[in-house]
């Protein structure tokens, strides 16, 4: 085997560890591939590889739980101007988890690897802004990183910028915001979709949409919202409540909800 090739499996070997989490990679068989990966990796660090660098302060930090342990790697990293590095290093200042907390020096470089296009450093620094409320970057500038994070696959993005919209009474962005991330299965989100169509909060009530974001929870395994949909269902017509559901993708639902509500079934949140 190469030596490019024998870097090559050592960091992709890393990524499915962290893949993984810190759970499935503290059982036995798993703890010991991660002492196994991290020895291919510290000769690659030691010797520059700002990725190995990166790859290790995430196992020390994320599987390890070890943040005084991530911190000399993620600095190293930082310090060649690695995003991911730099993300890491000012989620360490951010938390203060290995080293005292320090927001100025987290904003400082989640600033950097968002320049450098990270996407979660995106998330990080609107995060850290929203915050401090609005110390740093202004409004605008906040709006643009959790943009680029959501547009970058960052589901909690669209979330919190459905947040930010909400608090400045930008109801109607707000929504589009929510209803994004729920698209994207972030069940928060479906959550408050769910309850603003319900409401009216950004206009006219739509019991389609809310019963439908309210069934798409119960089918990413949170069951809250069955009790809301009994709230308001008998003033939805049995074509409305299968439209809901077939666009929950689970038209199964909707038989059981048309029979509770005549009264030929047992209620799901009893």
């Amino acid at each position: 085997m190469t030596a490019g090739r024998a870097t090559h499996d050592a960091k992709h070997a890393a990524r499915q560890l962290l893949d993984l989490g810190a759970d499935a990679a503290g059982r036995r068989d798993a703890r010991e591939r991660v002492e196994a990966v991290k020895a291919k990796l510290v000769p690659l660090a030691r010797q520059g590889d700002s990725q190995a660098q990166t790859l290790l302060g995430a196992i020390e930090l994320e599987l390890q739980g070890n943040p005084r342990g991530a911190h000399p790697w993620f600095e190293m990293a930082a310090a060649q101007h690695d995003p991911a590095g730099q993300r890491g290093l000012g989620h360490l200042y951010a938390t203060g988890l290995g080293v005292p907390a320090d927001r100025d020096r987290a904003v400082e470089l989640f600033t950097q690897a968002a320049a450098a296009g990270d996407a979660y450093a995106m998330y990080n620094l609107a995060s850290a802004n929203i915050q401090a409320e609005g110390q740093y970057p202004s409004f605008d500038a906040t709006v643009t990183h959790l943009r680029a994070a959501a547009n970058r696959g960052i589901p909690a993005a669209w979330a919190r910028l459905g947040d930010l919209f909400s608090a400045d009474d930008q109801d109607a962005e707000a929504l589009e915001c929510y209803v994004k991330a729920a698209e994207a299965g972030h069940t928060g989100a479906m959550n408050a979709a769910a309850r603003w169509y319900r409401d009216g909060t950004a206009g006219q009530v739509d019991l389609v949409q809310a019963t439908r974001w309210f069934l798409t929870m119960l089918r990413h395994g949170n069951g809250d919202g069955i009790h809301e949909i009994f709230q308001f269902a008998s003033r939805m017509s049995p074509e409305q409540i299968r439209e809901a559901a077939r666009l929950a993708g689970d038209p199964a639902a909707a038989e059981s909800f048309i029979s509770v509500l005549e009264g030929r079934g047992p209620r799901a949140d009893t």
